[in-house]
């Protein structure tokens, strides 16, 4: 194939039982971009996340991670390719602090055997200092390191949804899917948070967000594909999709 996309989905469908959540959905994901996925309520953007990831197998097509189909991969075998999933509700441990809840995030690339773990070897004892390590500079890099030790459950959401992102690029992602990283914000926190993506995460791996904010998706992605009732029914740049009479018929007519 070797047409320079990062992720691709060739004619991908999904079906439950007799209803069709995708139809024939084809897009390719290019190297450091910002794709937002749009649509209305049950136009099948959770379950494009879920057919990519693997949660659900696909019913129909293919998907590939650069030149390598990964189609038929388990969920922790893609994850380790390096595609990684955000969540819409915090995923943080809320008595956690920062720092022990981003520890949790290396679990994909970084193991401590359990005996040299559970009688606290040097060698145990050096692979956590390294890790501890790693995520001080990731701390730093996302300009949290001011939240080191803060317990998670005592911070804003607006910083919560950060350490969730946070947590998720630990993982050292190729692909960052971003399910509606926003929701529940008030406008400033929304203009925070998307910052902080768009300044730092983006700078760190190739992102795909779902969001029902549409003029955030406006204002941010590089570009923008519209689904409904599983079918893609526009791609193009932001300017493009919010002149698209279908789209705005279909979707951003009820804004």
């Amino acid at each position: 194939m070797n047409d320079g996309a990062l992720l691709r989905l060739n004619d991908v469908s999904k079906h439950f039982g007799g209803l069709t959540a995708l139809s024939d959905v084809t897009f390719a994901l290019k190297q450091a971009e910002f794709l937002g996925v749009i649509g209305p309520n049950g136009a099948g953007k959770t379950t494009i996340f879920n057919v990519i990831t693997g949660v659900y197998p696909v019913t129909k097509g293919n998907i590939f991670l650069m030149d390598e189909e990964i189609t038929h991969l388990k969920t922790h075998e893609r994850a380790r390719k390096g595609i990684v999933r955000s969540f819409q509700q915090t995923n943080v441990f809320s008595k956690l602090s920062v720092l022990e809840n981003l520890l949790q995030g290396f679990h994909n690339s970084f193991r401590i055997n359990f005996v040299e773990d559970f009688f606290n070897t040097k060698k145990s004892r050096d692979k956590l200092d390294q890790l501890k390590a790693q995520a001080l500079d990731l701390l730093r890099f996302l300009e949290m390191e001011r939240f080191r030790d803060e317990i998670a459950g005592s911070l804003p959401l607006g910083i919560q949804k950060k350490l969730g992102i946070a947590i998720a690029l630990a993982a050292n992602p190729k692909v960052l899917l971003l399910d509606e990283p926003v929701s529940g914000l008030n406008p400033i926190e929304i203009e925070s948070v998307m910052h902080f993506i768009a300044e730092t995460v983006r700078n760190k791996c190739t992102c795909v967000i779902i969001e029902h904010h549409v003029k955030t998706v406006l204002n941010y992605c590089d570009r923008i594909i519209v689904l409904n009732f599983g079918r893609k029914i526009a791609e193009g740049l932001p300017v493009e999709i919010s002149k698209n009479p279908e789209v705005i018929a279909a979707y951003l007519g009820e804004e």
